[in-house]
């Protein structure tokens, strides 16, 4: 990462937005790459909300989380340090998903809703359901139990 006096010399931070000292403008505002606001600085390209996070704290961890789960939201108070394990739970439901809840699908050998979650790479089975809301629900209480602050949970 580049020196952070050099950053804060040629960038501010307000609202959310990375801004340009010497234009008073935000800095790249439509360059994206893989979802994230990019800015280009010394011919290479750096994600705004990891230089949003170093000019507002001073110093830059290996992963950050965007709380909401929004790629584009980079209020400060949306960003907070993570472990790729700990950003890793925090993601949005498969867009393959049919029942419309994180950790929750049909099993079809039980003629039930089936609940699972993921806990140091090891699929563990948490019930099958007569309703998906119910295994849901059980995927919540063991999102927030393994996952803690870093949980996504469904919303029921």
């Amino acid at each position: 990462m580049i020196d952070l006096n050099y950053l804060i010399k040629i960038f501010s931070y307000k609202d959310g937005l990375l801004i340009r000292n010497k234009t008073g403008k935000e800095a790249s505002p439509n360059s994206l790459v893989k979802g994230y606001k990019t800015v280009k600085i010394k011919n290479k390209n750096y994600k705004q909300h990891r230089i949003i996070f170093y000019i507002c704290n001073g110093y830059l961890p290996n992963f950050i989380d965007h709380i909401d789960r929004n790629k584009l939201n980079n209020n400060s108070d949306n960003l907070r340090p993570s472990v790729l394990n700990g950003n890793n739970h925090n993601i949005s439901i498969p867009c393959h998903n049919s029942s419309g809840y994180k950790g929750v699908y049909w099993y079809k050998p039980r003629n039930r809703w089936r609940s699972m979650i993921k806990i140091n790479k090891k699929q563990i089975t948490l019930g099958n359901f007569k309703t998906k809301q119910e295994a849901a629900i059980a995927y919540n209480e063991a999102a927030i139990k393994y996952h803690g602050e870093f949980a996504s949970l469904n919303i029921i």
